[in-house]
């Protein structure tokens, strides 16, 4: 069973301007380049190769990926930040979507899908849906690069709530390593985790020898109970 998946319109709560920064500071953005670099670095996509960037803003990481010659598909909800894309990056392949909704067909070969800062705002069975739904889309050994907002355990997001308690978002859904291990596990997804900063990190998805294609809901308005969170 899938735990809980809101399917209301995601609110716009953090500022685009601040995130499209040169150099956002403090928390949440803290080494906000440094993760947008390493998702590229990890991911090693060649020339050609097509990403996926889902919640792509204004095309702060696919601007990476198109300075590698990779053909570069982004999906967002947000009509403006889409348009903001679409002319800072003329080259981009964008789509108005919800990531928790119907995708669009893409008329282009995925090699692989990353994303930066856009999946904390969904529940773990939101981010498991939207992860699941990545996978399908590439070939077997193909991985989901997420830079984030993410803390090892559930005791280290619950120690950064309170270290961090003047600019922490109660209504986000920060990312736990241990939790979202456990818990995709049981889905048949592997996961990595490598801390990046205090209070972000890089985690790598793929498939586990217990994946079943096909295993989801029918829709993205399914519904399940939450998993246990400390």
């Amino acid at each position: 069973m899938y735990p809980r998946l809101e399917i209301d319109s995601l609110d716009d709560r953090w500022a685009e301007d601040l995130r499209s920064s040169p150099a956002p500071e403090g928390f949440p953005f803290q080494g906000y380049n440094k993760v947008l670099d390493r998702i590229v670095e990890a991911c090693g996509a060649r020339p050609e190769e097509g990403i996926l960037d889902l919640g792509i803003g204004t095309g702060s990481l696919a601007r990476r990926f198109l300075e590698r010659a990779c053909r570069v598909v982004g999906l967002d909800f947000c009509e403006a930040r889409l348009a903001e894309a679409r002319r800072k990056h003329p080259g981009l392949m964008l789509h108005l979507a919800d990531l928790r909704k119907t995708w669009p067909q893409f008329h282009t070969h995925i090699d692989h899908v990353v994303a930066a800062y856009s999946l904390h705002e969904l529940t773990l069975g939101g981010k498991l849906l939207v992860i699941r739904r990545a996978l399908e889309l590439l070939p077997a050994d193909g991985r989901v690069y997420i830079g984030d907002v993410a803390f090892a355990t559930r005791s280290a997001r619950a120690a950064a709530s309170m270290r961090y308690w003047e600019r922490w978002d109660v209504d986000e859904h920060y990312w736990a390593g241990d939790e979202t291990a456990e818990y995709f596990s049981e889905f048949g997804i592997e996961s990595s985790f490598e801390s990046l900063t205090p209070c972000s990190a890089l985690m790598i998805f793929q498939r586990s020898h217990r994946w079943e294609g096909g295993d989801r809901p029918a829709s993205a308005g399914a519904t399940a109970p939450r998993p246990q969170t400390a």
